[in-house]
């Protein structure tokens, strides 16, 4: 008696690629795998579906998975000077002291912080990054940001940042020295 290995055959056909109804498109299996490029997915979170047409050896099959989209840009090499980061925003980083600042980054975040509780949870928010050269920590800079606002402020707004200290929110009237 010996073993009769299964049949070691590899899925033909195509894979259907699926932003909830939306057909993101189809691409043909090579060595059993699909591959598709798209930048047609805008910023957020997406419920994609890959659909298997299946073939004489293969059923057909979906599979599923949340794929989160991001709208960042970054800048190096800055200088005293204002900036515009239109790609989440616009947000402008006004920068007054240098200090050890190479680099920032500014992305706009789709859905609430996970610290930001009901009164400042707002559906969106920022994340500023700034680093020194070659990646390490930046010290001793000083810049004002402007972000965009949807909504007419008054007294009781404030500005908030989260320093992952104590993990607390630091909030302020008008902003931070």
């Amino acid at each position: 008696m010996s073993a009769v290995p299964p049949d070691a055959s590899t899925p033909s056909g195509t894979v259907t690629f699926k932003d909830g109804a939306t057909v993101l498109g189809t691409a043909g299996l090579s060595g059993g795998v699909a591959t598709l490029t798209t930048g047609d997915l805008a910023v957020g979170v997406h419920a994609i579906a890959a659909e298997y047409s299946g073939d004489s050896d293969f059923n057909t099959s979906t599979g599923n998975l949340t794929q989160e989209v991001r709208s960042y840009e970054q800048r190096c090499g800055l200088a005293v000077t204002a900036y515009d980061f239109n790609a989440s925003g616009p947000v402008r980083v006004d920068i007054a002291v240098l200090g050890t600042l190479d680099c920032l980054q500014v992305e706009r975040v789709a859905g609430d912080h996970p610290q930001a509780t009901g009164g400042i949870a707002t559906g969106q928010y920022w994340r500023i990054t700034g680093t020194a050269g070659l990646g390490g920590t930046a010290s001793g800079f000083s810049v004002t940001l402007t972000l965009p606002a949807t909504f007419v402020p008054d007294g009781n707004d404030k500005l908030c940042r989260y320093t992952g200290a104590a993990q607390v929110w630091d909030c302020a009237a008008s902003g931070f020295g």
